[in-house]
């Protein structure tokens, strides 16, 4: 079976930090260690909100994309749960 590596930072992806920011509603993004992509929205949206997403393995090669968030309201989609580890990526 041959098996892939994540990448681990937006370096990895070519993407530069600096221009994250510049997207309107995101404070920050991050890459996790078992390929999570982690974002932090800024304050026009809402205090320490923050989105995940991570990908979960099916029948080898095919991966499903699942969603985390703390956002306060409904968020298609996504799962409603404490994101108190994940914060800590953007402090």
């Amino acid at each position: 079976m041959n098996e892939g590596v994540f990448p681990r930072s937006l370096d990895d992806i070519g993407v530069n930090a600096s221009d994250i920011k510049e997207i309107d509603g995101i404070e920050g993004l991050v890459l996790g260690k078992k390929g999570e992509i982690i974002i932090k929205t800024d304050k026009s949206i809402g205090d320490d909100i923050v989105l995940k997403l991570f990908p979960k393995e099916i029948k080898g090669f095919l991966l499903q994309w699942k969603c985390h968030t703390n956002f306060p309201g409904y968020f298609r989609g996504c799962d409603r749960v404490k994101m108190d580890q994940e914060l800590k990526y953007f402090k």
